[in-house]
């Protein structure tokens, strides 16, 4: 058989050779050969010419056709069962044929497919414990029935002897011998010894601690897990004797955990003891929330105890100011903005005035001179520095100080903020790209760096090894980019930039990059409008110039922090993405411009080709974001007045675009006597909604009305309203007293939580004493605008006016979930609302994926409840109008949030995660469970595997029950061995949840795992096309939304063996001083053969390879059959997908195959370092 091959005028011939020498009858035909033997073997091939001989049924082998004698076939020594009779005949040449029957035989059936049958049945059984002593060896067993006279028998399973065995996995093995003697296959299964005093999983905890507390021995991610939620991890439980399903052990009314963190003894009841010496207990500093090591938490200098007895705050200073950049480096003419927050942590209103020295005026200017805050509130102030663009300014140290003084209570308590201010005189060079040594994917490089303040662009750049600099220069600004065209591949370049600023010039390091192929955005500028909404996506093109295959992973370099980007999909951190030689495929943006305060936005995009390899390459490019402001058109109106209540009702109506960052306040000077219900600081409002809500004034002294204006802003502009609270004529003011009730205050905020930090505020109203508060609670409720398939696990921490109330570990965080908080955490006023700030901080993965927070409520109980602000005319009526106040509950509040799944998760025997197995792997399946409900709860937990639900036929299924603590999680087990004779390539588990008690839910799960197929390769020498042994293996696919690697290393013969799930994959190949390469696999229908190149080889060697040298090809026949699946591409490198010719059974003889394939290649004119680009 002749390949033939044309590419670019040059012939390149690989001779290849494949026949048929049939046995049955053996026809003449064109240059038909004699037979000249013929043999026979059962089942397995021992090889040729080591079968058993069979005669020619004249007498002699001597002619091209011939007939076998099958009289005296000796079956003696077969079992029971079906067998296969194969026959091949061999040539004069010496040249054996193929062995048949063969799949679909139509020449060979029966009676060479038949059976043994006879009287044969189980006499004996034995097993054996990991290591075989022979057949004959081991220990025996019972037959079930009481003996063994029968063709089926079933064993006795009780009365294994474990004993000496160490803890851990060990394999049980049985197998059976026949009544003539003989022992048949084993058969096995997995076991785990567990002792007491062993750590099987080793996370920490033994065996029987385990056990006894109802945790799994076989689960290492529990000792992370707080089921108890009392701060402390079921392994800090273990290491302090306390029990891990009781969050206060030694029932001292402190949580474990608190007393941990402060030193105390969990485990002895120490309320009463005052280590400190402040005149606070234990007991109460657990209350207050204060340091039981520290008679003075906040610093302040004032005693806790005297704080708390004369209402102040023991936790915070009476009021504070603080930075977010106490340190700052500018040069002449830059600016920089730094945000104050100025806290009032008192009681009662404050007025402070703020000021700035030790530079002039002109260096800087103040968002607010006077500020007024609430009880509680914290507010932020920007400060603008600006060095003045004067060359004869001193390059020195400056120190800033501010000040925030009250007229009433002094200056704040920490006196302030001090800034120290270091001014260069050249520009600050910053954020240069591409990365020092970075190899580059394109010979189309952008260089990019940022100033300070506006700068010339230079650089100058060369070949490594060379003298001559070349010069190349841009636009002034801050930021600065030159794009170098037409670079050398195959080649490192040193470069240097320089801006030249008002007073002088600045130069950065002296830089490499290495251009090679790779892969490259294709698009090399862009830009997109998008609107100041949530979820604006944009897509990119990415393109594999390389001859080789390449993952390719996409990043963001956002360095804004009011729009939120990230990529999703195939290609970013969720998913990886694999690009063939010269395939395109398309990457997502996520953009997320809710808060965006400008227009235009320059984001930096990374793509990386192998980013995980020693050798990763590298592409930026960058694309302009223009953010379409919305069109506002906002109507505000007052619905209605309740006079008696001083309380206002309002509606807000979108009659224009999407906003994304409605917020509704009152005029400064009277806000902290305003209570809205809910509270309106981040809505969102789409074109034809509307949101309702009310306000409520709570006059102080004599005060009994007031008009004023309510602003409602969004998207950088604003509606305003004028409004009126004031009694009736003839009504007076009246305090009225509530008893046991319940006050419930909402927000109305809509969040994305991809933003690592998103706070909102409570005004609770000034008729609330923290004395009065006995119990309060937090509910707030997460929803997925995706599949929730598209999201990461990640983790989020609620603080409650700075202290942490809980944290969310690894979750996809959705639906209700309720916190408790410590009354004494609550800000309250005295002359003002109080005002109670919470705050999420959200670690997340990907910055593009898109979680929403809302529906907050804080709910407190209160015992005594004095409304001093009801217009009335008798204290009857008064008692009467505060039932009602809006932001009163209507009866009492119950959350009810249910129990819900968090995961499925998949391990294997060593507990490690993964989603991929073979035949007869045990798995484990680990189901996560919360409670995100304030009431222990319990439930039932329903696992089924199946490969196909439709088909009725169940696999596995299970059922188990778990009790969680309140705000607690635990996880349940169940183990499955996948059947040895499976033919499913996946399995799909699912989980069901069902609560008892009043929470009456079901939460369904899903998840699934890959059955891994075997897939056999080889790698040989181009040279030699002798197997090459040593050769290191990988293979990197993804399946169930997961990365998967599996190595291997060639054997002698140039063999290797990895397992892959379904799927394409791409392997590479690679030994010292040959050429890596790689090739891309289907594991549904391809067996690799790679060919690795020497490095001194040249690229786009002739194949030879296949058939090329199959001894049995060379003397026989011919015919022909067109196939157009052989294909070779690749660097020096083949890839011969392992194609199984079948012929036809009216055509059988000895023939030629002669293929001409012609090799048509797409050349790239692009002349790099003497060879050509093939894609």
């Amino acid at each position: 058989m002749l390949h033939k091959m044309v590419c670019k005028n040059t012939f390149i011939f690989v001779i290849l050779f494949l026949s048929i020498i049939d046995f049955l009858a053996y026809p003449a035909a064109n240059h038909a050969a004699d037979i000249s033997g013929a043999e026979y073997f059962f089942d397995n091939d021992p090889g040729e010419g080591n079968g058993i001989s069979l005669s020619a049924a004249d007498g002699a082998f001597d002619s091209s056709e011939e007939l076998v004698d099958f009289a005296g076939i000796d079956t003696s020594s077969l079992k029971v069962g079906p067998h296969t009779l194969y026959v091949r005949f061999k040539s004069a040449d010496g040249i054996w044929g193929m062995a048949r029957p063969i799949a679909q035989d139509p020449l060979f059936g029966s009676p060479y497919n038949f059976s043994i049958t006879g009287e044969k049945w189980t006499a004996a059984s034995e097993y054996f414990i990991d290591n075989d002593p022979g057949p004959g060896s081991g220990m025996s067993v019972s037959a079930k029935d009481g003996a063994f006279d029968s063709a089926e028998e079933q064993v006795e399973a009780f009365g294994i002897d474990t004993t000496g065995l160490i803890g851990g996995y060990h394999t049980l093995y049985v197998r059976f011998q026949d009544s003539l003697g003989r022992w048949g296959a084993l058969k096995s299964t997995i076991f785990n010894i567990i002792t007491d005093s062993e750590d099987q999983d080793g996370d920490g905890m033994p065996n029987g601690w385990k056990l006894t507390h109802g945790l799994n021995p076989l689960d290492p991610s529990d000792a992370l897990q707080d089921p108890d939620n009392d701060g402390l991890s079921n392994l800090e439980e273990y290491e302090r004797f306390t029990d891990p399903h009781n969050p206060d052990s030694d029932g001292d009314g402190m949580p474990d955990g608190w007393e941990a963190l402060y030193g105390l003894n969990p485990n002895i009841d120490d309320a009463d003891l005052d280590p400190d010496n402040d005149g606070l207990s234990n007991l109460e500093e657990y209350h207050y929330w204060t340091d039981p090591e520290n008679p003075d938490t906040d610093g302040d200098g004032i005693n806790d105890g005297d704080e708390v007895a004369n209402g102040s705050n023991p936790r915070a200073m009476t009021s504070s100011l603080i930075s977010n950049t106490p340190d700052l480096t500018l040069s002449i003419g830059s600016s920089r903005t730094v945000i104050l927050k100025l806290a009032n942590n008192s009681r009662l209103s404050d007025t402070f005035d703020l000021s700035v020295t030790g530079v002039g005026e002109d260096w800087y200017s103040l968002g607010q001179t006077e500020v007024v805050l609430s009880a509680g509130e914290v507010r932020e102030i920007v400060l603008e520095i600006h060095v003045p663009e004067d060359c004869d300014v001193e390059p020195l140290e400056y120190e800033i100080d501010v000040a925030a003084v009250s007229p009433i209570s002094g200056p704040v308590a920490n006196g302030g903020v001090n800034i120290t201010l270091p001014v260069v005189v050249t520009p600050i060079i910053s954020e240069v790209l591409p990365q020092n040594g970075e190899k580059t994917d394109s010979n189309s490089v952008r260089i990019t760096w940022q100033t300070d303040v506006e700068a010339g662009t230079e650089l100058y750049y060369k070949i490594a090894g060379t003298t001559e600099y070349s010069y190349a220069s841009g636009d002034s600004g801050k930021t600065h980019w030159i794009v170098l065209k037409d670079l050398d591949w195959d080649n490192t370049y040193e470069w240097y930039a320089v801006s030249n600023g008002p007073c002088g010039a600045s130069q950065t390091q002296l830089r490499t990059f290495f251009v090679q192929d790779g892969v490259v955005f294709e698009e090399r500028e862009s830009s997109h409008d998008i609107s100041r909404d949530y979820d604006q996506q944009v897509t990119l093109t990415i393109w594999n110039r390389d001859v080789v295959s390449h993952t390719a992973l996409v990043e963001i370099i956002n360095p804004y922090d009011d729009l939120i980007a990230g990529f999703v999909g195939s290609g970013s951190q969720d998913e990886t993405l694999t690009l063939d030689a010269g395939e395109e495929s398309e990457v997502t943006i996520a953009l997320h411009a809710q808060d965006a305060e400008n227009d235009l936005y320059v984001l930096t995009l990374k793509l990386t080709a192998d980013a995980e390899s020693d050798n990763p390459i590298v592409d930026y490019t960058h694309v302009t974001i223009n953010v379409v402001n919305p069109v506002f058109n906002l109507t505000f109106v007052e619905t209605g007045q309740n006079p008696a209540i001083l309380t206002n009702t309002y509606r807000i109506t979108n009659n224009g675009d999407t906003i994304t960052d409605l917020r509704v306040f009152a005029e400064e000077a009277i806000a902290p006597q305003i209570v809205f219900q809910p509270k309106i600081e981040h809505a969102r409002l789409r074109n034809g909604e509307s949101i309702e809500f009310s306000a409520s004034f709570a006059p102080g002294g004599q005060i009994s009305q007031y008009t004023g204006i309510l602003t409602a802003t969004g998207a950088g502009q604003q509606v305003t309203l004028l409004t009126h609270f004031g009694c009736l004529d003839g009504a007076s003011l009246y305090t009225a007293t509530l008893y046991d009730t319940y006050v419930c205050l909402k927000a109305s905020n809509w969040y994305c939580n991809n933003r690592p930090n998103i706070s909102m505020s409570f005004g609770v109203p000034r008729c609330v004493s923290p004395e009065n508060i006995t119990r309060s609670r937090l509910y707030c409720n997460f929803s997925l605008p995706w599949s929730r398939s598209s999201y990461k696990p990640h983790n989020v921490t609620i603080k409650f006016n700075g202290e942490i109330i809980s944290t969310l570990t690894g979750v996809i965080p959705e639906g209700g979930y309720a916190f408790e908080i410590s009354p004494s955490l609550i800000n309250t006023g005295e002359d003002s609302v109080g005002r109670n700030r919470v705050i999420l901080e959200t670690r997340h993965g990907n910055q593009g994926h898109y979680v929403v927070a809302s529906e907050f409520e804080l709910i407190l109980d209160v015992d005594e409840l004095t409304v001093g602000s009801v217009c009335a005319t008798s204290q009857e009526d008064a008692d009467q109008a505060a039932q009602n106040l809006p932001y009163l509950c209507d009866g009492e509040p119950d959350g009810n949030f249910c129990p819900r799944l968090t995961g499925i998760t998949s391990l294997d025997q060593n507990a490690t995660a993964k989603w991929n197995f073979k035949p007869e792997d045990r798995v484990q399946f680990r189901v996560s469970i919360m409670n995100p409900d304030l009431d222990q709860q319990a439930c039932d937990i329903e696992f089924v595997i199946d490969d196909d639900f439709e088909d009725g036929q169940i696999p596995f299924q299970q059922n188990r029950s778990l009790a969680l603590a309140r705000g607690g999680s635990g996880s349940v087990s169940f183990w499955w061995t996948i059947p040895k004779d499976t033919e499913a390539k996946f399995y799909h588990v699912k989980a069901t949840v069902t609560a008892s008690g009043d929470c009456e839910d079901v939460v369904t799960n899903n998840n699934a795992i890959a059955i891994n197929q075997r897939v056999v390769g080889y790698v040989m020498d181009n040279e030699t096309d002798l197997g090459l042994e040593g050769v290191e293996i990988c293979s990197y696919g993804m399946g169930a939304g997961m990365l998967y690697v599996d190595c291997a290393t060639t054997d002698e013969n140039g063999m290797f063996t990895v397992y892959l799930p379904e799927g394409t994959h791409a392997i590479f190949a690679w030994k010292e001083g040959f050429s890596a390469h790689s090739v891309v696999v289907d594991t549904a229908s391809v067996c690799p053969m790679m060919f690795l190149s020497h490095d001194s080889a040249s690229y786009g060697e002739a194949p030879d390879s296949g058939h090329a040298h199959d001894p049995v090809n060379t003397a026989l026949g011919n015919f022909t059959l067109d196939r157009e699946d052989l294909s070779f591409k690749g660097r020096g490198l083949n890839f011969l997908p392992c194609t199984f010719l079948q012929f036809p059974g009216h055509l059988p003889g000895i023939f030629w195959l002669w293929l001409d394939i012609q090799l048509q290649c797409h050349v790239n004119h692009e002349q790099r370092s003497g060879h050509h680009q093939v894609r």
